[in-house]
């Protein structure tokens, strides 16, 4: 019979680990909820993640606590910077975890200095995001790298991005894709978000998910939206999320007579509702790293137009499961969405085929099993310097 404790390179079963996840945010987004679906994932599994927030309590944090997990807020917008570092010194003695993985740059910055100086355990980094040509990422990079023992990227653009841009040693990055439960998904009810649209019932629908921040880059989609209205489509966007840019672009939308042909449906915690009332997603981010967005879209069964970033092209092949064309590009933009407007036929088969390809290569419990084992295998003998040897 085979050994279901899993032994690791510790001499522990993986379920005795102490674990430790340090996140910056509690803000619903791709990470925080790719990071819950994998901390659910892993408990199934038996391998228990103690969660702490850099931020205040948010959405996600709610999340957590429904299934029976009490995560920590640093507070850091509210609270003095030696209060912070006063609990990361607590949190790490106390927890003595075995590893620690640090999500977001504000969580890096301070976690990995923490972890150097008052644990001995491993320390790494799950690197989500391509660098969107700012310097201070890469230098961040470089300057703490030492203080990593390895990366996982969830797409191997992010993996490529550290090794050519922040220099990082390839043998310290491990690329996992992040994976889904399709089933919410593909087992959510149409009719549940449509008829509450002031839209005929045979107009089609665009969605767009995401943040509305400068890197998404909703203003080159809304461009692309007046110039299929130009050409006479028959259409209606969604745009469902919340941010800094709201304002600016429901300005923009009025100021382009969209107001008929664009909803700004903020944020939502019915997307599976809303993506399995829709007819193509869209995607026109400036930088990416491996979007959630397009693989809920995907486990919906819907073709993906998108800008060719980061990782997506690791999810959307063009031609077979959506189309892809370069960011900032509105007539490229408005082109690719129009010739899935005028094709009912070919929606559908990218989107059978965008379906199939989230079920066979980013089925979340194969995903966790791969992230388990870079834990299993993880060596408490390591290679970068300590903190305090600087």
């Amino acid at each position: 019979m085979p050994d279901t404790r899993r032994i690791t390179d510790y001499g522990l079963p993986i379920t005795d680990y102490h674990i430790t996840w340090l996140q910056t945010g509690a803000q619903i987004g791709g990470t925080e909820m790719m990071n819950f679906r994998t901390w659910c994932g892993l408990r199934q599994r038996g391998v228990q993640v103690h969660v702490a927030f850099l931020d205040e309590p948010g959405p996600v944090s709610d999340l957590y606590r429904a299934v029976g997990c009490e995560p920590l807020h640093l507070c850091y917008h509210q609270r003095p910077l030696r209060h912070i570092w006063r609990d990361l010194h607590q949190l790490l003695t106390t927890h003595s975890p075995h590893i620690i993985q640090i999500f977001g740059t504000r969580a890096n910055l301070l976690g990995r200095f923490a972890a150097r100086r008052y644990s001995q355990a491993v320390v790494i980094c799950g690197q989500r995001s391509v660098g969107s040509g700012s310097w201070w990422p890469r230098y961040v990079e470089r300057a703490t790298s030492r203080w990593v023992d390895f990366y996982i990227a969830n797409s191997h653009a992010g993996a490529r991005w550290l090794a050519e841009q922040a220099h990082v040693p390839p043998a310290k990055i491990r690329a996992i894709h992040s994976g889904l439960d399709a089933a919410p998904f593909m087992q959510a009810v149409r009719g549940q978000i449509r008829p509450f649209l002031p839209i005929p019932p045979d107009t089609p629908l665009i969605v767009s998910v995401g943040n509305l921040r400068k890197v998404k880059d909703q203003q080159t989609l809304i461009h692309a939206a007046s110039q299929l209205r130009q050409q006479g489509h028959n259409f209606h966007l969604l745009l469902v999320g919340d941010g800094q840019r709201r304002a600016a672009l429901e300005q923009r939308t009025r100021d382009l007579n969209l107001a008929d042909h664009i909803t700004f449906m903020g944020r939502r915690a019915d997307v599976s509702d809303i993506l399995v009332d829709s007819d193509i997603k869209v995607l026109s981010s400036r930088s990416e790293g491996l979007p959630a967005a397009i693989m809920e879209a995907m486990a919906a069964g819907l073709p993906v137009v998108a800008t060719a970033v980061g990782g997506v092209p690791e999810l959307v092949q063009d031609g077979l499961t959506g189309l892809l064309v370069p960011p900032d590009d509105a007539p490229a933009l408005a082109d690719a969405l129009a010739l899935l407007l005028n094709d009912p036929s070919l929606r559908q088969q990218y989107g059978r085929a965008a379906q199939q390809r989230l079920l066979t290569h980013f089925a979340l419990p194969d995903k966790v099993a791969e992230l388990e084992q870079a834990y299993l295998t993880s060596n408490p003998s390591r290679y970068c310097v300590p903190f305090a040897d600087q």
